[in-house]
């Protein structure tokens, strides 16, 4: 958080650490760091140990639609009528090795094509985003309030404790040695309940500003997935897309099948 130009108090008190604005020129705006950080802990979701391949942007993102299972990705070298050699980039469900899914491997490029037939057939997700955002903000910030409402409490009752050390003090019951280090802690514990009023109601209003709505992804998704990089397309992914569900039906008398995306979840849901 230095780089944001922030200080952190308490490092080594999990329960009443708290970070504030520090004195220094921050390196980074706030923005970019928590874009950072949302980045890397959806890839270290994504892919925990080693990081795919660009041409295999399609890694921890599918899974299949018959068990649920996360679909592995698998490379092969295969060639061409004409003799030119190529590497194809496929996936297979985890579970099919288990003999626990039947469910047919599928190539990347399928799934590139089975996700942009998908997308074509969305016509409503404005009208539906509208709704569902308007209610998830609605809920985000019932939640914020209660919690601000719950730590507001917690400081009368640091109060009317401190009123009964004071009362203690004057009534000669504790000596005043007592009286200034039970006061010194209380005063200890409402700083830190009132910092944490202040970062929940720097959230409050954030929740005021809208999300990027899912038909604004899909829109992206149409107008741009086929002029992305195969790192781009990544990026896109990772930002965006939390899950894609898919089927590969088999088609008789071949050993093809026809890919059907089944689902698709967004980051947030």
């Amino acid at each position: 958080c230095n780089y944001m130009g922030n200080v952190r108090y308490g490092i080594r008190e999990p329960n009443r650490n708290f970070e504030t604005t520090g004195l220094h020129e921050a390196i980074i705006s706030e923005e970019f760091y928590n874009e950072a950080q949302i980045l890397m802990e959806k890839n270290s979701r994504i892919s925990p140990t080693k990081q795919p391949k660009e041409q295999n942007y399609f890694t921890g993102f599918v899974y299949c639609d018959k068990c649920g299972g996360r679909l592995l990705s698998h490379n092969s070298i295969t060639k061409n009528k004409n003799g030119t050699v190529c590497k194809v980039y496929s996936f297979y469900c985890r579970r099919r090795i288990m003999n626990v899914c039947d469910s047919k491997g599928v190539t990347a490029k399928k799934i590139e094509c089975a996700l942009l037939e998908y997308f074509s057939r969305v016509d409503d997700f404005s009208v539906l985003d509208a709704v569902e955002l308007a209610e998830t903000h609605r809920q985000a910030r019932q939640d914020t309030e209660a919690q601000i409402n719950t730590l507001n409490e917690k400081i009368k009752k640091l109060d009317g404790k401190e009123r009964e050390v004071m009362s203690l003090y004057i009534d000669g019951d504790i000596e005043f040695k007592n009286y200034r280090e039970m006061k010194k802690q209380l005063d200890g514990d409402r700083d830190f309940i009132r910092a944490e009023i202040v970062k929940l109601k720097i959230t409050l209003d954030e929740k005021e500003e809208p999300s990027i709505s899912k038909a604004d992804i899909i829109t992206n998704f149409r107008e741009n997935w086929e002029n992305l990089t195969d790192l781009e397309k990544r990026q896109f992914l990772t930002k965006f897309i939390k899950k894609i569900v898919l089927v590969n039906e088999p088609i008789e008398g071949t050993k093809q099948g026809h890919t059907v995306i089944t689902s698709v979840q967004f980051c947030g849901e």
